[in-house]
């Protein structure tokens, strides 16, 4: 790429090194950090998308190649990176959302870590409160050999009733069960091992 301390187009583009920028600030380099930016307010930068779609405040792409890249990373002494969806109306908001897909690597739409010495640590915390139905955490899995909406290689614990085959549990351990009228053979509600 050819390379300009400063470049100004007749159609008002700005370009830092590169003699011919497509946007109206464009920066390369490939011997440092493009763009470096530091302040003591509270915050470094603001970008806001005014146009009427569903558009992106920030796009951020890295290395588009399988083990290597990040598109954004962000560090912080408390939240490392925060998402919020507040407008009003109907459909679906989503404060952090993620996708992985392609090949044949395992894929993360969300990965949590949480490590340290002290304290309990959670890898991924769901809390989920106002008026009508609430799910802290809700899994669902389908195309598969083997579908698991929730997998869990460890203890589980829950201090409410528990309900399998039924979204209203009356015991610590409710199962219920439906077949085809007369299909009974084989099937066991509760095994015991």
């Amino acid at each position: 790429m050819s390379r300009s301390i400063l470049t100004v187009t007749g159609a008002g583009d700005i370009g830092m090194g590169t003699l011919s920028p497509t946007n109206r600030l464009q920066v390369y380099c490939d011997i440092d950090t493009a763009i470096h930016a530091s302040s003591a307010a509270p915050a470094v930068a603001y970008f806001k998308n005014i146009a009427a779609a569903d558009h992106c405040g920030v796009y951020a792409e890295c290395n588009n190649a399988p083990y290597y890249g990040y598109g954004g990373y962000f560090r912080g002494g408390r939240i490392g990176a925060f998402g919020i969806a507040d407008t009003s109306g109907t459909g679906y908001r989503y404060g952090v959302a993620g996708t992985a897909r392609g090949g044949s690597m395992n894929n993360r739409g969300v990965y949590g870590e949480a490590l340290g010495d002290e304290g309990t640590k959670y890898g991924i915390y769901g809390f989920a409160s106002g008026a009508g139905e609430n799910c802290g955490v809700f899994g669902t899995a389908i195309g598969g050999t083997t579908n698991w909406a929730g997998y869990f290689d460890g203890n589980g614990y829950f201090s409410g009733d528990v309900g399998i085959g039924t979204t209203s549990p009356t015991n610590r351990l409710d199962v219920r069960l439906s077949y085809p009228a007369g299909d009974y053979g084989g099937h066991n509600s509760v095994l015991f091992k």
